[in-house]
């Protein structure tokens, strides 16, 4: 399997690029990454929205559409993520290598081309502002993402847990800040907001597939753009776990826990070992006891990011469940911490994890979230060296894992329907 390779344009851009002839397409994705902050969080959200519909050279979105045509049904696409503390704005293209065009084009020099338009000519208007309708049109859709966030229980608990962890860190916050900020979004705050994101954000763009390229090309766009950015996730006060609980009328309550590790970045494969093997699959200690042998729970798991040293127990219970379903959740951990773990639940947490990783390999846009996901770490492994580090890793670093998580925050969701 090829491994990524990183070339250094600035100290603020990176491009990694991954030539893999196993694909018959090409991605090639433009992340700038910003630290999230809530004066800018709903500006920057919305964003690559906009200005993904026109550029100065496809001025409406029937010809940016038909050009898409014309490169064989290329797809241009963004989205708006988090990454630790960091807010991530994407943009990107995929379509068929050049082997497979008909007359031989150069579809790396035409995708790149596409690309580079939307970053250096979105469309604006003769004041220098983005255009008004698209602005009107994708602050309405964002709109609607907080609906469909809202509407989506499971997810709303998550983050509401998140955000009482966090408190007012910005790890806590939503990636499109909040709704009234969107309301409140005018088209001179966003159009400012783009040029301030080009001249602040840290760059890592990518180049994946069965493609050359001409690194002069990226020099040339990218050089000047830009900011060093580190990231280093701030320490959260583990004095007091914080017990919130909100009612609604709901016919399942949502209970949350999230738990904070005493783990420094590079330390992390023992932490997701152990999240695995308490509650991250099917013969895990809260999927086998919790939900299987003692009914409690509709759903129950855990999952340890390691970009923010957390874990987040998430479970689906019945109203008058709730108590004894966060009593037998906590006590599953007690049973990891005193080493009452079987080989098999190693084995098997092991299995899961390294099929995950392996599988990576399958799809350009996991190779780049992998990829992606390390960008603030001291170093950076690669699927077949994350197996590597997953398998070695003995019980007794399982424990001392479990033993260094603290309780934080305990979030419930209670239905009253």
């Amino acid at each position: 399997m090829s491994k990524m390779s990183v070339h250094h344009i600035s100290d603020a851009v990176n491009l990694n690029v991954l030539s893999d002839r196993r694909f018959k397409t090409i991605r090639i994705s433009v992340n700038m990454l910003v630290p999230m902050e809530n004066d800018t969080a709903s500006a920057y959200g919305i964003l690559p929205r906009i200005v993904t519909r026109a550029t100065e050279h496809y001025p409406d979105y029937t010809q940016l559409t038909q050009k898409l045509a014309d490169l064989y049904g290329a797809t241009l696409d963004c989205h708006v993520y988090k990454l630790g503390g960091y807010q991530g704005i994407s943009i990107f293209v995929e379509g068929i290598s050049n082997r497979y065009a008909f007359d031989q084009e150069d579809m790396v020099s035409e995708l790149c081309s596409l690309l580079f338009s939307i970053i250096e000519n979105p469309l604006k208007d003769k004041d220098g502002l983005l255009i008004k309708d698209n602005f009107l049109q994708e602050k309405r859709q964002v709109l609607e993402v907080f609906d469909s966030e809202f509407n989506d229980k499971i997810y709303y608990a998550q983050k509401k847990a998140q955000e009482i962890l966090f408190d007012g860190k910005p790890e806590g916050l939503n990636r499109y800040g909040t709704r009234e900020q969107v309301e409140n979004l005018t088209l001179e705050d966003v159009s400012s907001a783009w040029d301030k994101l080009l001249r602040t954000a840290k760059f890592e763009v990518f180049i994946l597939g069965d493609c050359k390229f001409d690194q002069k090309v990226f020099n040339r766009t990218f050089a000047s753009l830009g900011q060093h950015q580190s990231y280093q996730p701030e320490k959260i006060d583990t004095l007091v776990i914080k017990d919130v609980t909100d009612d609604m009328p709901l016919s399942q309550s949502k209970l949350v826990m999230g738990f904070t590790a005493d783990a420094e970045f590079g330390e992390s494969d023992a932490f997701k070992l152990m999240a695995a093997v308490y509650g991250g699959t099917p013969s895990s200690k809260l999927f086998a006891n919790v939900r299987e042998k003692m009914s409690l729970c509709y759903y129950c798991s855990s999952a340890f990011d390691a970009n923010t040293n957390t874990m987040f127990v998430q479970s689906g219970v019945e109203t008058e469940n709730i108590e004894k379903a966060r009593k037998a959740i906590l006590e599953q951990l007690e049973h990891v911490k005193t080493s009452n773990i079987t080989e098999e639940e190693i084995q098997s947490a092991k299995l899961a994890i390294s099929n995950s990783y392996r599988s990576v390999n399958d799809s350009l846009e996991a190779m780049e979230n992998w990829y992606l996901s390390q960008v603030f770490r001291p170093s950076v492994k690669s699927p077949e060296e994350a197996v590597t580090s997953i398998e070695k890793i003995a019980k007794e670093e399982i424990v001392s894992a479990a033993n260094h998580l603290t309780l934080n925050t305990v979030y419930v969701l209670k239905g009253n329907a």
